[in-house]
């Protein structure tokens, strides 16, 4: 399997097939994506890392839509993306997609979900448009627990999919975690995979069940758990329900070391990559 590390200053993503690992600023895992009818598909997913190296973003989107609409999104998500990475609240990004979209009159409904993760606070900033919830599990809690968001006070629409409203306001859960915590985030074509004779969906209980038996795995023979426990049910190799996108990210041992030397180290392995990159 590949491996794809941020650094600094960088927008990786898109809506292709791929199954990596990925490491982003206080957080590792893998990412596994598969479009139902072709190379790509209607999930969009991008990371980023700041600057310094210790603020990571993960968005996940979900385009009710294909070829130029899903084109059309990701370009936006990927220049939003960049425009507020260094920023620490992910409802920012949320926001300015909701005014490209309404700007625009865009009609592909787009769920979104967005983790922004501070690795010298060990702090979880969580926000969502409409889209299932993710994940999170804890040492100090057996169970996964889904991530709410609650409502914007004094907002008439908070937390829709893009597009729905100019008037939506969108709000972000905060969350401390500790090395070993994980997260799942995921779209909704995990929970909606269907038996091939009764047609039942394989659901949100069935999905957290599964979670709870990986706890003990690496990330990536968890992440393969999954997707094998999803080919076993639908009885296929082949997952062409729909698009199938989840990541699994796992927080690393915390550095309390300062800020500037995170920032100093960072920049130095940006232009090592560099250089190495241009030889």
């Amino acid at each position: 399997m590949s491996l794809h590390e941020l650094i600094c200053t960088e927008v990786w993503g898109g809506n292709g097939n791929i199954f990596t690992d990925l490491v982003i600023p206080g957080l590792t895992g893998v990412i596994y994506s598969n479009a139902c009818g072709g190379d790509k598909g209607g999930d969009v997913y991008y990371a980023t890392a700041c600057s310094s190296g210790l603020i990571g973003r993960l968005c996940l989107a979900d385009v009710a839509g294909h070829g130029e609409e899903v084109a059309q999104i990701s370009g936006w998500l990927h220049d939003v993306m960049r425009g507020n990475m260094e920023r620490r609240d992910p409802s920012r990004v949320f926001s300015a997609m909701n005014r490209k979209v309404d700007e625009f009159g865009f009609h592909a409904l787009t769920t979104a979900v967005c983790i922004n993760y501070h690795a010298l606070r060990t702090e979880l900033r969580y926000c969502n448009a409409g889209h299932p919830p993710a994940l999170v599990w804890k040492r100090s809690d057996p169970n996964w627990q889904p991530l709410a968001v609650e409502a914007v006070p004094a907002a008439k629409f908070s937390n829709l999919p893009f597009g729905v409203t100019a008037d939506c306001k969108y709000g972000f859960s905060l969350l401390p975690l500790g090395e070993g915590a994980r997260l799942f985030v995921y779209s909704d074509g995990v929970t909606e995979t269907p038996a091939p004779e009764s047609r039942d969906l394989f659901g949100d209980e069935q999905l957290v069940s599964v979670l709870s038996n990986t706890t003990g795995m690496t990330p990536r023979a968890a992440c393969e758990h999954v997707l094998n426990r999803l080919r076993a049910f639908t009885c296929s190799e082949n997952l062409t329900h729909d698009d199938v996108t989840f990541i699994l990210l796992e927080v690393k041992a915390h550095d309390p070391r300062p800020f500037i030397f995170h920032l100093v180290r960072n920049q130095f392995r940006r232009l090592t990559t560099r250089f190495f990159h241009s030889e």
